[in-house]
């Protein structure tokens, strides 16, 4: 920020309004931030203070007249001096007891904001902390009106404002004395401890009770007094817990020699109740005193222009910044060890919404209903930021494993931005709430992933199963072998369909689908092959029965024709040879005869010696005679060893007619 901006309007009519332009401001810083506000009487010199600790000689007005320049609350972030990735929020206060506002009710609403919203108040005061400076801060001792630490009934609250309330710097302003008491130096810190030392009357209230009971002659019931939850009360409260319980440890009229004793006049007891307070609230304290800053009184009108300013001065203010450079820590509330620019944003919101609403701020309320918030938006933008990364994956993922690996990544990104916006710890109920809504993402993003994989593989074989689709549909596997031919046109595709890339994660899914959408036509093409195929098995034997059949009729009358012509031939040569014989014979009978007749002839004319030889001639064509008939005899048992040998064949062809049929019907087998 360049320059202040009111955070914190307080109008004319007492109302406490945010001015949203600085919430915005707040709400775009995620780092933490050291909260410094400064409080005191108008005029005191806050807003030079303010100035200082932003490294600036200006920003917020310092003015010199009687009248107050700061209304309401004004801020100004500015990045830390010394605390990397931190940011130091300045505020600075209306001054207390303005005599133009007059309302004390208001001032001390603006008191409480303070210290409600500040790691660290500064009570910026003039002169020296003496009774009249302590009785100024009387709104310490009216804040338990505007601010409670649990929504419950509590009878130690106050006791508890040490644990949540800011350190407390008291800056004394033109300072003049020395710091010294009873001849011996003390520090700035022993010197404020000092002041707000008690009344040593008042210390010794228990004392006192002791002794009262001891004049009685009662006894003392210790277990009653141990019993009791002062007796464990931090020694600052011991005596005003002791006083409100005189009552039920004494009498009455012990209870009034107590005051006798113990406290003198109502101005004593005055003194000490605000004192106690502050120690009570403020556990930790800081006092910084700051000589006149300059002599001359034009000097002191115009601080942030002053050429020539006290060195003592000078060296004091640089003191006063690197304690709060380097002992204040970012403020903290409740669970929240470390608030942000936004939280404390939404914080100043729920607190002026409280004390204007129910007039006073509830601690616990406010940190459970930013806790609610900062959860719920935590929760809001880890989760939107773990969608955002997951749409930048290109869908769909070759694996699941891949789609997860990138998730991981994502998530455990989201999860760090989670811790880091979130208050609670990781075992709380919103991390679970968060981790869930990160499941279902993932689980949304896994179904898209699968959808986008489906999608493309669907597609891809709707492209690579065009041509197959046309042959399906045009009964272009309705045939002998249609079942043979479909399964290799199908196997093409899926081999296709294999080699293309990033199908993602459902592509041996979308393939199996696409087979099985199919099954129902391969059984109606296998039903058909084989009606094909039996139909062509049955007019193939019938085919095979009448080669086999023409076979037969042509072997039998081939046989029989080789038969035939055997027979005639052997017919014919028997017939031959008979005539052959036969003439043979006529004529050796007509030679015999002839020579018969000549032999006779001879006879006759008494050539004995010529019939002899005729005679012997005759003989001789009688024993041929004879041998022709037994070669005639031969010859017919040669044809019956021939008829024999037939016959045989015959048989033998039978047999192997019958082997050709076997042959036959196993071929049919076969097919």
């Amino acid at each position: 920020m360049e320059a202040p901006i009111r955070l914190i309007e307080h109008t004319e009519n007492d109302k406490l309004v945010v001015n949203q332009k600085a919430i915005n401001i707040l709400s775009k810083s995620n780092q933490p931030v050291v909260v410094v506000a400064i409080v005191g009487m108008y005029r005191t010199g806050k807003s030079y203070l303010m100035n200082k600790l932003a490294g600036a000689q200006s920003g917020f007005d310092v003015g010199s007249t009687v009248q107050a320049q700061t209304k309401g609350i004004w801020m100004w972030c500015v990045p830390h001096p010394i605390k990397a990735n931190h940011t130091l929020v300045l505020l600075d206060t209306e001054g207390l007891g303005d005599v133009e506002k007059g309302d004390c009710k208001g001032n001390i609403k603006v008191f409480s904001l303070a210290i409600l919203l500040s790691s660290a108040l500064i009570y910026n005061s003039k002169g020296i902390i003496d009774q009249d400076a302590i009785d100024k801060l009387r709104f310490v001792g009216e804040i338990s009106e505007f601010i409670k630490i649990k929504s419950e009934d509590n009878e130690d609250e106050e006791e508890e404002f040490s644990n949540h309330f800011p350190i407390f710097i008291w800056a004394v302003r033109d300072f003049h004395l020395e710091l010294t008491l009873d001849g011996q130096p003390i520090s700035e810190d022993e010197y404020l401890e000092n002041a707000l030392k008690l009344n040593q009357n008042r210390s010794h209230f228990l004392s006192s009770i002791l002794e009262i009971r001891r004049e009685g002659g009662k006894s003392l019931h210790c277990s009653k007094i141990n019993q009791t939850k002062w007796v464990r009360s931090p020694p600052t409260r011991w005596s005003l817990v002791l006083e409100e319980a005189s009552h039920d440890l004494l009498g009455q009229a012990d209870h009034q020699r107590v005051h006798v004793l113990a406290e003198k006049t109502t101005k004593d007891k005055d003194y000490n109740r605000l004192r106690k307070r502050i120690q009570m609230y403020f556990k930790t304290r800081k006092c910084f005193t700051f000589g006149f800053p300059a002599t001359d009184f034009e000097g002191l009108k115009n601080l942030e222009k002053a050429s020539a300013l006290s060195e003592n001065f000078v060296a004091q203010c640089q003191k006063f910044c690197n304690y709060i450079f380097q002992q204040v820590g970012a403020k903290s509330v409740g669970d929240m060890l470390a608030v942000t620019g936004h939280q404390l944003g939404e914080l100043t919101k729920i607190y002026i919404e409280a004390i204007t609403n129910s007039r006073f701020a509830c601690m616990e309320k406010a940190v459970g209903s930013l806790v609610e918030q900062e959860t719920r938006a935590a929760i809001e933008e880890a989760t939107k930021y773990y969608v955002d990364k997951m749409k930048t994956i290109q869908l769909p993922t070759e694996t699941l494993n891949g789609l997860l690996e990138q998730s991981k990544k994502y998530e455990d990104e989201a999860c760090q931005m989670f811790q880091k916006r979130s208050i609670k710890s990781k075992n709380s109920t919103s991390y679970q709430e968060f981790m869930e809504n990160v499941r279902k993402e993932r689980n949304g993003f896994i179904s898209i992933n699968e959808e986008k994989s489906r999608e493309m593989c669907n597609s891809l074989i709707k492209k690579l199963s065009l041509t197959f689709e046309k042959a399906l549909d045009g009964g272009v596997y309705n045939i002998r072998g249609g079942h043979e031919k479909f399964k290799q046109d199908l196997k093409a595709i899926e081999e296709k369909y294999k080699m293309e890339r990033g199908k993602g994660v459902k592509a041996e899914e979308a393939l199996q689908q696409y087979i099985i959408s199919k099954q129902r036509a391969e059984i109606i093409i296998i039903q058909q092959d084989n009606a094909l195929t039996l139909k062509e098995k049955e007019v193939a034997e019938e085919n095979n029965r009448r080669r086999i059949h023409e076979m037969e009729q042509n072997f039998r009358r081939q046989s029989e024709e080789q038969k035939r012509q055997r027979d005639a031939e052997h017919r014919a040569s028997l017939q031959q040879t008979i005539n052959e014989m036969t003439k043979h014979m006529q004529e050796e009978r007509r030679m015999m005869n002839e020579k018969a007749r000549q032999q006779e002839l001879y006879l006759k004319q008494g050539f004995q010696e010529q019939a002899k030889m005729y005679q012997a001639l005759i003989d001789k064509l009688q024993r041929e005679l004879q041998e022709k008939k037994e070669a005639e005899r031969l010859q017919r048992e040669r044809e019956e060893k021939t008829q024999q040998l037939l016959n045989m064949l015959n048989e033998q062809n039978k047999a192997l007619l019958q082997q050709i049929q076997n042959i036959n019907k196993n071929i049919c087998v076969i097919l």
